[in-house]
């Protein structure tokens, strides 16, 4: 056992391992698997719109779901979620449960409910936005 304070006394960012968005974007094989298969689909949608094959499978509804499966955002956020744990979890990322400071509290509701007075048509705040009734029309 080497004493505190020598070269082998190594802070925890030095021993456990970096985390990398690319290891959870593309190491597993589910994602390559899943960007593969992204890849084909918009290939072969391309394809089809220059040459008319397969284009009434394209404009399906089964096609629409797979467009928003196979669409590149969510596979980044499907496969970017462990990654946000991971970071939660190791403390690299900090949610605060804490208050705001009393000087940056969120202001008040309007009459309607609205954060924002301008925007409320029920506030006679939001200018001509303020919609007036009158009984007497």
């Amino acid at each position: 056992m080497a004493p505190i304070g020598t070269a082998d006394d190594k802070p925890a960012h030095e021993i456990a391992p970096e985390l990398r968005l690319r290891d959870y974007i593309w190491r597993p094989r589910i994602a390559k698997a899943w960007w593969s298969v992204s890849l084909v689909w918009w290939a072969g949608f391309v394809q089809a719109q220059e040459t008319g094959w397969l284009l009434d499978y394209y404009e399906t509804a089964l096609a629409g779901y797979l467009n928003v499966l196979f669409f590149p955002m969510t596979i980044l956020m499907a496969l970017g979620v462990p990654f946000a744990w991971a970071k939660l979890d190791c403390g690299d990322w900090v949610i605060s449960p804490l208050p705001l400071p009393q000087d940056q509290q969120v202001p008040p509701r309007s009459v309607g409910g609205m954060r924002d007075p301008a925007s409320d048509p029920l506030d006679p705040r939001s200018g001509l936005h303020w919609q007036r009734f009158n009984d007497s029309q």
